[in-house]
């Protein structure tokens, strides 16, 4: 297919320069087609019929208007997610630029750059997107826009100087599609080694990250390479990072800022070439002022951020996701009745996000006939919340219920005032206690959703409160009680 670029400017001068620049020009070992737009109504009765656009130039005032030209970013990112948008200006102000990026512009160029150098800069991303396309299935396997722009944001992050990417989003928003998508994207062979620190006790850790040398500890019987070392000339994805030790933190901050790692027990260092993406769905911006997390080490795994929004955020998006997970679900592809759509659409999918959607499509599965999921393959809670709305709740029932709310104390002598990290355990016990007395015993999934605590990482904050002496074990499970799979694979409640 041969490259085409949507130019849109009022200024005939420049449209005639612009055109006169890429007429020779090629991409990807092809002639490029340039289409000049004088005005948006020009513009929009071509992109009605237009199934593909490789590149847009947009001008941000049209026709003297201050957000036409926003307004188009916007239109076009949305029927094109992949191409590429660049928005041009006379002026240079930074609130401009900001507002061109957040709407979905790439890139912002000023109109003081001569021609020839904006061609290269678009010959350039529009030949990485085109071989992408042709050579990596990504674009098949992640569905949506938001993800349809990370795909192309991680082959600009990988071939870039960036050593660290962090990636932040609620539960189930898909920060594990985004290590997918980052995984896919690298040079066949490139190592990529996935570690979840909250799945790793504090004492094993270390181990598993760094390393360690026979006779180090108990149990050290021979020499052992850390994940870290693994993935040397690679990538590594720690997810749940904010469950990192301190001691794990300060470790990784010297792998980070001297790429290398010394093993526990040793005394010499190994030399490694590392990057890092990070995952969390705690901002740990709260808890560097907690003195949770080390700032040192925020600092350097954030060089580049990217931000998923949640499901509802972006419920244009659920179609594609519905569609995606219809036609890859076990025994698929599946049909939606009619009305299903609008019923998926309304929910707010606010305890899961995508991983929630996806989750209650399987469930229909078990009720669906000829692979059809219709309004009765729903599961009760979905219809519950589509005929009983939020806004139909009576506001004096829930005045009644907040009049009722239990008050925890948390108290202590002049003399004996905790520090923070044990007065944080202290009032994770009174919640405990407050929760078992109104409710008898509490799971370990309602106990992290109240206190805003992942369940991932709720063992080690109970394992905190018997190590500062406040409770016994025994204590803090009879008190809470936990799911036959946590038993099996843990022993108990406390890790």
């Amino acid at each position: 297919m041969t490259p085409s670029i949507f130019h849109i400017d009022d200024d005939i001068q420049t449209l005639d320069v612009f055109c006169e620049t890429f007429k020779n020009s090629h991409i990807g070992h092809q002639n490029t087609q340039i289409h000049s737009f004088s005005n948006r109504h020009e513009l929009d009765a071509v992109l009605r019929n237009r199934p593909h656009v490789d590149a847009f130039i947009i001008d941000l005032y049209l026709d003297g208007g201050s957000d036409t030209g926003l307004s188009i970013v916007q239109q076009c990112r949305q029927l094109y997610p992949t191409a590429l948008i660049l928005v041009s200006s006379a002026t240079k102000n930074p609130e401009l630029v900001y507002n061109s990026i957040k709407t979905g512009a790439d890139d912002f160029i000023s109109k003081d750059i001569d021609a020839k150098t904006i061609q290269k800069i678009i010959e350039d991303k529009i030949f990485v997107r085109n071989v992408t396309k042709k050579t990596n299935p990504v674009n098949q396997l992640f569905c949506g826009n938001i993800m349809s722009q990370i795909n192309q944001r991680s082959q600009d992050i990988i071939k870039s100087a960036v050593n660290c990417v962090h990636v932040f989003g609620a539960t189930g928003t898909g920060k594990e599609v985004v290590a997918d998508i980052f995984e896919s994207n690298l040079p066949r062979g490139t190592p990529f080694i996935r570690v979840n620190c909250g799945a790793l006790t504090p004492s094993l850790i270390l181990s598993e990250l760094f390393g360690h040398v026979r006779g180090s500890f108990t149990g050290a019987i021979s020499d052992k390479n850390g994940l870290i070392q693994a993935a040397n000339n690679g990538w590594i994805f720690l997810d749940e990072i904010a469950t990192l030790p301190n001691e794990a933190q300060i470790a990784l901050l010297r792998v980070i800022e001297c790429q290398k790692v010394r093993s526990i027990g040793s005394n010499r260092d190994t030399a490694v070439n590392v990057r890092v993406i990070s995952a969390t769905n705690e901002k740990i911006s709260d808890l560097v002022l907690q003195g949770i997390f080390r700032n040192d080490l925020w600092q350097r795994i954030r060089e580049t951020e990217i931000s998923i929004p949640t499901l509802k955020e972006r419920k244009n998006e659920i179609l594609d996701l519905v569609q995606y997970f219809c036609k890859t679900m076990r025994g698929g592809p599946y049909k939606l009745a009619p009305g299903v759509l609008e019923i998926l659409t309304a929910f707010d999918w606010k305890d899961g996000n995508a991983r929630e959607l996806r989750n209650c499509l399987r469930s229909m599965t078990e009720k669906s006939s000829n692979k059809i999921l219709t309004p009765n393959c729903l599961p009760p809670h979905i219809w519950k919340a589509y005929l009983e709305p939020a806004s139909n709740v009576n506001i004096q029932n829930i005045k009644n219920e907040a009049d009722h709310k239990a008050n925890v104390y948390v108290a202590w002598t002049d003399e004996e005032r905790p520090k923070f990290q044990k007065l944080c355990a202290m009032l994770l016990l009174e919640l405990i206690k407050s929760d078992f007395r109104n409710k008898g015993r509490v799971s370990l999934r309602s106990l992290a959703q109240s206190c805003g605590i992942p369940k991932s990482t709720l063992p080690s904050k109970l394992g905190q409160i018997i190590n500062f002496g406040l409770t016994t074990k025994s204590e803090i499970e009879q008190m809470l009680c936990y799911d036959r799979a946590h038993q099996t694979s843990r022993g108990s409640v406390v890790s």
